[in-house]
């Protein structure tokens, strides 16, 4: 029994040996392998101004291991990246299994580190319906968006970064400049919005040769005649244009920014802004967004597809040569699968998907039937002149330099059976004899015997693009639809225009013009073009914003992954933004 416990005790301590051994090993491969990735990844940093092997050494002989390194390997640098690969190797003395005749532990520890910023283009996809005006949520975006652009842009060559901005609402406004380049009709000159059919979502690129048609410019919503907001956003000066003068000091005061640090009353935020590099010209966007609308999340990532499709080469190399973006970005869209190219797109919404009322064709432009009637200016020889000169195929539809675009006269040119209300000096035409007695005139209002007709059906000596009467003291001159819905809204319209003097019955005459494409199918467009997206390696990061649950889902199907996915509320949306830029503008471990 003694011999057998004598040999029963060796091999306990044999085996507890061999665990010490192995505990000991593991802790100076920990230990090695821990200072390894740790100086790869200071190495690796693109804004590491020391020498790679002296950075790495340094490391080393701090934690005095440095007799264990082996080699540094450095590849070929380029301008936007930089990988180090570093070899150890290690042996750990054996204290117990030596015994059985393992004198030490080796162990080759690797370590590799890389840091690629990529030539980046991002789209920010943003929500900026009416309902981002509660609960100071605009405000918190215009924080969040600050800090994506501090975060994506800290320690980068800032031209290999492009980041373009598309808000959206229930349109999306494109802005002039980027419509120009696309084959669009039913133009005007008041806004930039673009309709989307089934099949522009079931492909990325958005070809410039196929017609696409315009939405017009139009409130479908109110029925006040000073109350108009567009269903095409416009917002002329953002921020700046939203307050009072004073409004406006204070509040750039009370951010510790100057009125320069927002964008000016010449800017309109509501439009695309295509591939910028210069951050302070980003946060000067971010900060002057203002909210109004209704909710078209697929509008805004089918412009967000296309702008990052290589369709858009020409169009961006167009913009070059307009000195509309940098030159450095002369050959973008990079393919999406262009191994040093990261193309994300940033969409956020606090809501779901709304009606996106649409405008029938034949009522977007051409001769609208209402007449309006303004005093004779002093300069009109000239301007009848002009438009003569142009004759039928002349540039405008209104008369130039009109006064007072939104009238505020309170003269009855229209009565009706609400005596309170009135129309200024718009009238339809040709229907009986006297305004005052409830009835109507066979000729536009002001109408007398000196009054001379022009028109594209006149004369040569009196042809002119638009219809109009010269009279003595009047102008008077038949609107084109394109002036009619930038004046009024379409309900006002269609009730004291037509309705209330009997001349159509007011849905009817609403139905012939306004259609709404439902939330359901625009939900499927929405996933349709992120599918596609998601197809390419785009990497789609969505952000719920404090909205809905069928505004939290669609935001979840609609991202890259579930880990590109956010659901915030308050704050925590900046917190998202820094961590999605921080993942783009990523340094990374590659082994």
């Amino acid at each position: 029994m003694i011999v057998l416990g004598l040999i029963f005790f060796v091999l306990i301590l044999m085996v507890g040996g061999i665990s010490v051994d192995l505990v000991r090993h593991e802790q100076k491969r920990v230990q090695i392998q821990s200072v390894a990735d740790r100086a790869a990844l200071a190495a690796a940093s693109l804004t590491q101004p020391h020498a790679i092997e002296n950075v790495v050494e340094d490391y080393f002989s701090r934690e005095g291991l440095l007799e264990y390194l082996i080699r540094v390997d450095v590849a070929e640098a380029s301008l936007n990246a930089r990988d180090v690969h570093i070899v150890t190797r290690a042996s750990t003395p054996a204290l117990f299994t030596r015994l059985i005749g393992l004198d030490n532990f080796a162990s080759n520890v690797v370590s590799r580190a890389e840091e690629r910023i990529a030539d980046v283009e991002v789209v920010m996809v943003l929500d900026l319906s009416n309902s981002m005006n509660q609960f100071n949520r605009i405000e918190n975006l215009r924080i969040a968006g600050e800090t994506f652009v501090d975060t994506i842009y800290n320690n980068a060559d800032d031209d290999r970064i492009a980041v373009s901005v598309v808000p959206y609402t229930g349109q999306v406004n494109a802005g002039h400049d980027l419509l120009d380049y696309y084959n669009t009709t039913h133009r005007q000159p008041y806004s930039a919005c673009a309709l989307f059919e089934n099949n522009h979502y079931s492909q990325i690129p958005l070809s410039q040769s196929a017609e696409l048609t315009g939405a017009g410019h139009f409130d479908p919503w109110h029925m006040h005649r000073f109350t108009l907001m567009s269903f095409c956003p416009t917002h002329p000066g953002g921020l700046r244009g939203s307050m009072s003068t004073t409004a406006f000091n204070n509040y750039a005061a009370s951010q510790g920014l100057t009125t320069g640090d927002f964008e000016p009353m010449d800017v309109d935020t509501a439009e695309i802004m295509v591939m910028q590099d210069d951050p302070d010209v980003l946060r000067r966007r971010l900060r002057s967004l203002i909210a109004d609308g209704n909710t078209s999340i697929e509008i805004g990532m089918k412009w967000a597809a296309a702008l990052l499709d290589t369709s858009a080469n020409n169009i961006i190399s167009d913009m070059v040569s307009d000195n509309l973006i940098n030159a450095a970005f002369d050959n973008r869209p990079f393919e999406f699968r262009d191994p040093d190219t990261l193309k994300a797109v940033v969409l956020m919404t606090d809501g779901e998907n709304w009606d996106e009322w649409r405008m029938a064709n034949q009522f977007k432009q051409g001769p609208s039937g209402v007449w309006h009637s303004f005093p004779r200016p002093n300069n009109a020889n000239g301007i009848i002149a002009q438009l003569v000169t142009q004759g039928a195929n002349g540039p405008e539809f209104m008369w130039p330099d009109k006064p007072g675009a939104q009238p505020a006269s309170t003269r009855l040119s229209v009565r009706h059976p609400s005596p309170g209300s009135n129309q200024g000096n718009f009238f339809i035409p040709d229907r009986v004899v006297n305004p005052m007695n409830r009835t109507w005139s066979h000729m536009p209002d002001r109408w007398d015997n000196s009054c001379v007709e022009y028109g594209p059906s006149m004369p040569n000596n009196r042809r002119t693009a638009f219809r109009f009467y010269a009279c003595n003291n009047w102008i008077i001159q038949e609107l084109d639809h394109r002036e009619l819905w930038a004046t009024f809204p379409v309900r006002w319209v269609g009730a004291y225009l037509y309705h209330y003097p009997g001349i159509a019955n007011y849905w009817n005459w609403i139905d012939q013009r306004l259609t709404a494409s439902p939330p359901g199918p625009k939900d499927q467009r929405l996933f349709e073009i992120c599918d596609r997206l998601r197809d390419e390696g785009v990497r789609v990061y969505a952000v719920a914003f404090e909205a809905p649950p069928n505004g939290v889902e669609a935001m979840r199907r609609c991202a890259f992954s579930p880990n590109h996915f956010f659901d915030v509320n308050g704050l925590q949306i900046e917190q998202a933004f820094r961590t999605i830029a921080g993942s783009i503008q990523r340094l990374r471990l590659t082994q």
